[in-house]
């Protein structure tokens, strides 16, 4: 069985100072609140020697997610289409039920004027 791979460790010098070790997500939020400045030096478990932390700036200062967002109009027009096409459903039963009606008053009135 392997071996748990465990999260890499750095330290910072900064101001003679030594600190960490401190996970990637931890430097970052250092960095974000200005803590660890730009004159600072890094060390991570395993490099040979310091190097300055704006090397890691790209690491430091993730970009966001782009999230797109779904395309709304599209999906309005959708919406909007089925709405007709369910008003058009709705007229179309109007119009039957109209046409019935009126088939049987007809018939009421031609049978009514065919026995008076």
């Amino acid at each position: 069985m392997p071996a748990p791979l465990l999260p890499k460790r750095y330290f910072v010098l900064q101001d003679d100072e030594e600190s960490g070790p401190f996970t990637l997500a931890h430097l970052q939020g250092l960095w974000r609140r200005k803590i660890i400045r730009e004159e600072a030096y890094f060390w991570l478990e395993g490099d040979p020697e310091w190097q300055p932390i704006t090397t890691l700036r790209e690491r430091l200062n993730p970009r966001p997610l782009e999230i797109s967002a779904p395309n709304v109009t599209k999906r309005r027009e959708k919406h909007s289409a089925k709405k007709k096409r369910k008003n058009l459903r709705g007229f179309g039963a109007i119009l039957l039920l109209i046409l019935v009606v009126l088939a049987v008053v007809a018939g009421l009135i031609y049978f009514a004027g065919k026995y008076l």
